[in-house]
């Protein structure tokens, strides 16, 4: 979805082109269903699908008149075969509806086909079952479930998006999470109009190219353009396979997608579009809802001058940045221009990231510190791609602190992130510090590590009841899940018995959690209680599985190869201890053995250590992986590897009566 407009000179270029029809190509009429589609009972190419598309058409296109638009024409027929493939008949499209010039949806229908009796029995989708939900300030949902879809149906869905923004043509996709026999996406684009093209995925896509003129009006005679009318074609695409470990799909997605570069019209007359990040900054500057915060005071000037008593600059950065993140409550909404004024935003005490990280940013500035706004693509909005430069591919602005030589980066729309500790969703590549005069590019990674360590000490008595205390200790981004872990289950106790009751057979008689206030520390829960579903009992036999708290009990990864990388949110350091105490009149029958394991590279290590003293067990293992991301053909060793670990955390402790 792309949001920016175009400027008065572009919309005015556009107004002397005529409306015109892509449908060049024959494609498959509406409502024209074939018994051979009716009668289908596999896939063609993919026999355990439950659902799969017969095709999937789209055409784009500019149209004339007194408001020029962009246009797009989208068709697409599905056959059920499964009652499981039922569920792609609940459809929902995402429009960008702002309070001026909102994107809409026209002619929106969708039918579905059974044969009942030999006959084929039709059933439409009725207007008042098309329901319009605002999802937020910027975007409108709307949803609606094809009638009487079951399996054997064929339905089909067709509507047209009627858009004013031109600058990006959004994404068209080929691969779904079904199957899609045939795709075609034609787009006609004129010579004048240059357009950044992106193939994006691992399904091969043929594009076809030609070229043609139209005549029309112009000024007070006729003129010839150029035309591009550009074909893609992919055939027999795979589902895309929803795998664990993998943040944003659409990046691999198969897809295309156009940004604009600039429209030299054949007159002569010349729109420039932002080529480079130093363009893109500049207009940033001059933008009302970007650039009134760096130039303006800070509405929050009273409150800087009680923090400008504080002469350690790092300490200073920390107390603005507490102070901005809870003065603000984020609305929701990712976008790198700011939905209010500063002085609204003040008052209301919320808006979009951009809103509060550029009030960061202003107040930042007001005590005497060196800070900038970074703009950057978030992980579910796609990452940016070498040689790409739009505003368009934008969707959040953060805050950067330069003290010495060191950048500390913020986001204060975040509720639970502290310095230097960016939310997992904006390490995303690329991205650029927006300076009073020029612009830096800057790379957002994962600096911080997952950090989980654990110590338990368990006391068995000899009719296999368990008694123990321990703590685990949560850092970096360990803490910064933890904490949104808690928020989201509504309090401290409702997390807690959430927590206890994914532990079969373990109560908490005490706990704490502690500091949930203080996001750049680490957060520890200390805990005691029963530990009894940790034991079985077989004849004279105690079989205990020690790792009570933290134990892998699954292999994430379970598909037999991979076609994409395996993208871990941050490292992770997991280490875990127990001390276990047997009971008088037993003894051990076998111990888990000792274990190192390691990835070729020695990215990933596993180690675990048990050893006995008279009657104290005591069991040791440490998890680290130090990379984030893993490519597919290192797949096989990672799912190994997690294996081992899995499997060795599964192994039990077997006790004997002496």
């Amino acid at each position: 979805m792309t949001y920016a407009s175009l400027t008065g000179a572009l919309r005015l270029v556009l107004l002397l082109y005529l409306p015109f029809s892509l449908f060049s190509q024959k494609a498959p009429k509406f409502g024209k269903i074939s018994p051979e589609e009716l009668s289908l009972k596999a896939c063609p190419f993919d026999a355990s699908a439950t659902a799969f598309y017969l095709f999937d058409n789209g055409e784009t296109q500019l149209e004339g008149g007194a408001v020029i638009r962009l246009v797009t024409r989208r068709h697409f027929r599905v056959k059920v075969l499964q009652q499981e493939g039922a569920a792609l008949a609940d459809q929902k499209i995402v429009v960008y509806t702002p309070e001026r010039d909102a994107e809409t949806i026209e002619d929106l229908k969708a039918v579905a086909y059974n044969l009942e009796n030999g006959k084929v029995v039709e059933t439409k989708l009725d207007k008042s079952a098309i329901f319009k939900e605002k999802t937020s300030e910027t975007l409108t949902t709307y949803k609606f479930a094809v009638p009487n879809v079951r399996a054997g149906t064929v339905f089909e869905v067709s509507y047209e998006l009627r858009s004013s923004y031109y600058i990006s043509i959004d994404p068209w996709i080929f691969q779904h999470d079904y199957p899609v026999q045939r795709s075609e996406y034609q787009v006609n684009i004129f010579q004048d109009f240059n357009y950044r093209r992106s193939l994006m995925g691992y399904h091969p896509v043929d594009v076809k190219e030609e070229r043609g003129i139209r005549r029309m009006p112009m000024g007070s005679g006729m003129a010839e353009l150029t035309e591009i009318i550009q074909n893609y074609t992919a055939v027999n695409v795979p589902a895309f396979r929803i795998e664990p470990y993998l943040y944003t799909d659409d990046n691999y997605r198969t897809a295309v997608r156009f940004d604009l570069k600039s429209v030299d019209p054949s007159n002569g007359f010349t729109v420039k579009v932002a080529t480079d990040w130093g363009e893109v900054a500049g207009n940033l500057a001059t933008n009302t809802h970007f650039g009134d915060f760096l130039k303006k005071k800070s509405p929050m000037k009273d409150q800087a001058a009680t923090f400008k008593a504080i002469a350690d600059p790092k300490q200073l950065m920390q107390q603005v940045f507490s102070h901005v993140q809870s003065y603000y409550s984020w609305n929701g909404d990712f976008s790198y221009l700011a939905d209010e004024a500063p002085d609204e935003v003040y008052k209301s005490k919320k808006g979009n990231s951009a809103a509060i990280n550029l009030s960061l940013v202003s107040l930042l500035r007001e005590v005497g510190l060196d800070a900038n706004p970074v703009v950057l693509s978030t992980r579910n909005n796609g990452r940016i791609l070498p040689g790409q430069c739009s505003a368009n591919l934008l969707d959040h602005t953060i805050a950067v602190a330069k003290i010495d030589t060191t950048l500390y980066y913020m986001d204060a729309s975040d509720a639970f992130s502290s310095v230097n500790l960016l939310p997992p969703q904006n390490c995303n590549g690329t991205a650029i510090i927006v300076r009073k005069e020029t612009y830096q590019a800057v790379e957002l990674k994962q600096n911080q590590i997952n950090g989980i360590h654990s110590h338990l000490n368990l006391t068995l008595d000899a009719s296999g009841n368990v008694q123990g205390d321990g703590d685990l200790t949560f850092n970096d981004y360990g803490a910064w899940a933890k904490r949104w872990e808690i928020a989201r289950a509504g309090s401290e106790k409702a997390f807690l018995e959430a927590w206890a009751g994914d532990k079969s057979g373990i109560e908490f008689s005490k706990s704490t959690i502690a500091p949930l206030d203080s996001n750049d520390m680490p957060l520890k829960i200390q805990l005691q209680g029963s530990f009894n579903g940790i034991v079985e009992q077989a004849g004279n036999l105690l079989l205990v599985s020690p790792w009570a708290l933290d134990q892998e009990k699954e292999n994430p990864f379970t598909s037999a190869t991979r076609d994409y990388p395996v993208e871990f949110y941050y490292p992770t350091v997991k280490s875990s201890t127990v001390k276990l105490t047997i009971p008088q009149g037993y003894v051990v029958e076998s111990l888990p053995k000792s274990l190192k394991v390691r990835l070729p590279d020695g990215s990933a290590r596993f180690t675990c250590n048990v050893g006995q003293k008279d009657n104290v067990i005591t069991l040791t293992s440490m998890v680290t992986v130090t990379r984030t991301l893993y490519t597919p053909e290192e797949y096989a060793d990672l799912k190994s590897f997690y294996q081992t670990v899995v499997d060795k955390e599964l192994e039990k402790i077997v006790l004997k009566k002496a």
